[in-house]
């Protein structure tokens, strides 16, 4: 395998209910930038690749296993590159957080070099995207 996922593949996120807003122009509820930002201390924001869940007999519902008032969030990768981001294979081994889904674990890639309000406009426009998925609301 390598570290290089198809334009096609999609990668799915956990929602905080604080990260489900409604979107006025598009009359629907979205995530938010903050949805997608990694917190302070974190690398890498989390994410589960589709291709990865398939390959290891999970579905996408597996994601909110012992997290179900969390919502879910799909993503194409493809969307995700078209606004300067990207997903990569990140397989979770932490042996005192284990979670069925960890084999499918991945991270979500932004640009070096940008300001902080730059990658934060850059994950509204993520998550202003049409082709953004809200699979389940939060709650």
């Amino acid at each position: 395998m390598t570290d290089a996922l198809e334009p096609e593949d999609r990668i799915y996120r956990r929602l905080l209910p604080t990260h489900y807003v409604p979107d006025g122009n598009q009359e629907r509820m979205r995530p938010s930038s903050a949805a997608f930002e990694r917190r302070p201390h974190e690398a890498h924001a989390s994410c589960y690749i589709d291709s990865l869940l398939v390959d290891n007999g999970l579905q996408p519902a597996d994601v909110l296993d012992g997290q179900e008032r969390l919502g879910l969030v799909r993503v194409g990768v493809d969307c995700l590159r078209d606004h300067d981001r990207d997903a990569a294979p990140d397989p979770d081994t932490d042996p005192d957080k284990p979670h069925k889904c960890d084999p499918a674990h991945g991270k979500l890639i932004e640009p070096t070099g940008v300001s902080k309000g730059e990658l934060r406009r850059g994950w509204g426009r993520v998550a202003q995207d049409s082709r953004v998925e809200i699979l389940k609301p939060p709650g």
